[in-house]
């Protein structure tokens, strides 16, 4: 059994035995995870104050408000430790779970203790947790130890619980707060420095992401839950499942050796279910294929760091399609504005009704390299519909391929935030070939302003077809080197 593990910080008596108080209640933590609280800050000003004398109290005061902020304001409660539950809940476990009405996975109560308990024991047997047909089991974070194993059978749903009972949550420290998305609550199913683990079966993984979607405000949008957080997590297998209607990102994957295939996701345009991005890869040596996903955000997103991607055979409907960039609000990153992007192909993929097609975007105050990026053989359709969705998100319309360091892809700069100084991202040996469709803006290639050092170079466009609408979809190039070949159209999209 995991045992409680105290950070150096947390050696004030009162402090270091309530939190044992609460690990001895069910609320310890397990063996690879340490937790990143307000009592960072606040213990060691109290330290600092009681030995030296020298730190003021106004100041301790100040910082403590500072990071009670987004607590005042959103579901969030301090967040200990993953949970890992009372060692009587572990006797006679049976690996293989079947619903029992009224007690467990009925879908009538909270079977997060149940849940953890069983897929903690099962992780340290080198067995399966079997969620068999017809179960409804509900639950807040679940946290996934190494050699972790959950089956979800075709029939079966794991579901997160209601905003009320997620009352505990990871508290961000002041240097996550200066991120972009830091993340307060985990998710739905968690794992950090983890290794070995396999999520499959045919069921369904359920976020119920309506009472989610309205929390849009900063601190609020914050604290909705992901439905896959994996960080630092090495040897996963996720396959044959349904990710429906998450709160936020539905799959997030930091690491290395993934395999995601046969995969279906879920969720309501923008407008209905905001940031709902598919798939976001943080990771190297990772395979995605035969996916589908239909959402309100990035459809398959890979940003930073990330090396060795590969994504084939999929489908991508009426979210942002097949996407490089921007940032990765991982708290494993010291530099979370830093791009590192290389060696990622995209082959075989459609994208119906998609704002974008297949397109690389970063914004100011970022930096870094992305290199040896290919898409190829890729379908693209747009309607009306989904310019639209950007306009009537407050965007601008978005186009089939391109590049875009100024603003993410916007066709002017007219957010408050966007600078027209592009970030100093440096992009290379960028191709795309093969690409058609039937779209309603060709391309923008937006690497520099006039007169600018070009900061796109060795782009490859070969044997494009777009069939656009009007003369207003021609391709636009700007601070790009390169080359062209085969058969483009329209012909403004030759280099």
């Amino acid at each position: 059994a995991c045992t409680m593990k105290y950070p150096p910080y947390l050696h004030v008596p009162q402090v270091r035995d309530a939190v044992r108080t609460q690990a001895d209640q069910g609320l310890s933590t397990s063996c690879a995870y340490s937790f990143r609280t307000l009592f960072t800050a606040f213990t060691t000003l109290l330290t600092t104050n009681v030995t030296t004398r020298r730190t003021s109290v106004a100041a301790g005061i100040c910082l403590s408000l500072l990071l009670l902020l987004p607590w005042l304001f959103s579901p969030c409660r301090l967040l200990l430790a993953p949970p890992q539950f009372n060692e009587h809940l572990r006797k006679d476990i049976a690996c293989s779970i079947s619903i029992r009405p009224g007690h467990r996975c009925d879908g009538s109560v909270d079977d997060s203790a149940f849940l953890q308990s069983i897929l903690a024991t099962c992780a340290e047997r080198r067995q399966s947790v079997v969620l068999r047909t017809n179960c409804n089991c509900t639950a807040v974070s679940l946290w996934l130890p190494s050699h972790s194993t959950l089956a979800i059978e075709h029939g079966a749903q794991l579901q997160a619980a209601p905003p009320h009972q997620w009352v505990a949550c990871r508290w961000p420290t002041f240097e996550s707060l200066l991120r972009i998305q830091p993340r307060i609550m985990p998710g739905l199913l968690s794992a950090s420095d983890a290794h070995n683990i396999t999520l499959s079966g045919g069921g369904v993984l359920n976020g119920n992401g309506a009472q989610w979607w309205p929390r849009t405000v900063f601190a609020a949008a914050l604290a909705r839950p992901r439905l896959i957080q994996f960080e630092n997590t090495t040897n996963v297998l996720i396959e044959n499942l349904t990710l429906l209607n998450p709160a936020f990102w539905s799959a997030s994957l930091g690491g290395s050796q993934y395999t995601i295939r046969d995969i279906v996701v879920r969720a309501p345009a923008w407008r209905e279910a905001p940031n709902t991005d598919g798939i976001d890869v943080a990771a190297t040596n990772v395979h995605i294929t035969r996916v589908d996903i239909s959402n309100g955000d990035d459809s398959i997103c890979i940003k930073s760091p990330s090396a060795n991607v590969l994504v084939e055979d999929s489908v991508v409907r009426e979210g942002n399609g097949l996407v490089i960039g921007t940032v990765w609000s991982g708290l494993e990153r010291d530099d979370p504005w830093e791009a590192s992007v290389h060696n990622v192909t995209f082959r075989n993929c459609v994208a119906l009704d998609t704002t974008f097609g297949a397109h690389v975007k970063y914004y100011p105050p970022q930096h870094g390299r992305v290199s040896n990026v290919t898409y190829e053989n890729i379908q693209i359709y747009q309607t009306k519909a989904a310019t639209s969705r950007r306009i009537d998100s407050g965007d601008h319309a978005g186009y089939a391929i391109g590049i875009h360091l100024f603003d993410q892809g916007r066709r002017q700069l007219s957010w408050p935030w966007v600078s027209a100084t592009p970030p100093c991202v440096r992009v290379s040996n960028v191709t795309f070939r093969n690409i058609t469709g039937d779209v309603l803006h060709a391309g923008e290639f937006i690497c520099s302003g006039a007169g600018k050092i070009p900061a796109c170079q060795n782009v490859m466009l070969q044997d494009i077809h777009l069939t656009i609408p009007q003369a207003s979809g021609d391709c636009i190039f700007r601070g790009v080197t390169g080359k062209s070949e085969g058969h483009i159209w329209p012909s403004s999209c030759a280099l």
